[in-house]
């Protein structure tokens, strides 16, 4: 639910244009605020995405000159985040490609570091996660914008997945 205080353009959005972040109480005092902001929408707003595009949609033809989400800063520069937002909600991605992968003796390593190469010689932007200490959050980040996505596990796992489904 959003409420808009129209005589201020103020528009206050819960959770909504949030992020996970303690610091700088508006969006112009953070370096890195879209990263943040991407982790959130990633994490908590993405699986509602045909929502947001609505929401969006609602909002698009309001004077919105602040935004004040619940959680993280308050955006003095509203426009930044909406056409985030907006190419988050309709899905545009980028020419990347995040690549997940586990590896039991090294091998499945190999692998994904030879395609990881092949994919940087193509001018493919790639990102690469080892699940024994990637940071969800950090994958699904980068999921948000993601043209593809590669998962690389031992055949010994796949096998063993196969055989409990």
């Amino acid at each position: 639910m959003f409420t808009y205080l129209e005589e201020d353009g103020i528009l206050f959005t819960c959770d909504f244009f949030g992020a996970h972040l303690a610091e700088g109480m508006f969006d112009d005092e953070v370096e890195d605020i879209l990263i943040h902001a991407q982790r959130y929408w990633a994490e908590i707003m993405m699986p509602f995405r045909f929502s947001a595009l609505k929401a969006l949609e609602k909002i698009s033809n309001l004077d919105v000159r602040i935004i004040a989400p619940s959680h993280g800063s308050i955006y003095r520069n509203p426009k930044k985040i909406l056409s985030k937002y907006f190419e988050w909600a309709q899905g545009i991605t980028k020419e990347k490609v995040t690549i997940i992968y586990t590896s039991m003796w090294g091998y499945t390593e190999k692998v994904v570091k030879l395609i990881e190469s092949e994919l940087i010689k193509q001018g493919i932007y790639t990102v690469v996660y080892n699940l024994a200490y990637a940071d969800i959050g950090d994958i699904a980040k980068d999921l948000a914008d993601s043209k593809a996505l590669i998962i690389a596990i031992p055949t010994v796992i796949g096998f063993t997945i196969h055989q409990q489904c």
